[in-house]
């Protein structure tokens, strides 16, 4: 149970709330989901490059084999660091809800608390968004997200103060991909 500590636990109350709330809003055109379209282009994108490098990097380590030739010592070097850069940037980036919902320029505000709530979120995500949206008026929904994760969390029995170390590193992942998800705006 508790397990993917930095995120929401896939099939849980709160995870289906979000997920069917956010893709209720995309499909009534409330929010614009073009930025995760294009942030998920880029991701398949790095994968295909990736295989594209692996065939290359196996093509220059099999004419080195053959012929013991420099051009395909220098062709295995060259690819077999591409493909390393490639694989850290797949390993570092996170694809998740978490970077979907952080792709989301749209504000939640008072009309979105309201759809939520007819929608049927759980009852501590309400209350927890009532009491953020008195503080600032509005929200962005990785604001939204880290609500339903801290409340998903306490359901599950974890005190609130013991979670400063996940939410850290919730932020950290939400941190390392904003650069990603902004410059593919």
């Amino acid at each position: 149970m508790f397990n993917n500590k930095a995120g929401l636990l896939v099939g849980s109350e709160y995870h289906e709330s979000l997920i069917s709330f956010i893709k209720k809003e995309s499909e009534s055109g409330r929010i614009s989901m073009k930025k995760y379209h294009r942030f998920t282009f880029f991701k398949w994108a790095l994968v295909l490059l990736c295989l594209v490098s692996v065939s290359a990097f196996t093509t220059s380590l099999y004419l080195f084999i053959r012929d013991g030739s420099l051009s395909g010592i220098a062709g295995t070097a060259g690819f077999g660091f591409i493909l390393i850069m490639l694989t850290t940037v797949l390993s570092i980036l996170s694809f998740g809800l978490q970077s979907k919902i952080e792709c989301i320029d749209d504000r939640f505000d008072d009309d979105s608390l309201l759809r939520l709530f007819t929608h049927g979120a759980p009852d501590d995500v309400i209350d927890n968004i009532i009491r953020a949206l008195g503080r600032t008026g509005e929200l962005n929904y990785a604001e939204v997200y880290d609500i339903y994760w801290l409340c998903s969390r306490t359901s599950d029995g974890i005190d609130k103060t013991s979670l400063l170390g996940e939410h850290y590193e919730q932020v950290k992942k939400r941190v390392r991909n904003r650069n990603f998800i902004k410059g593919h705006g």
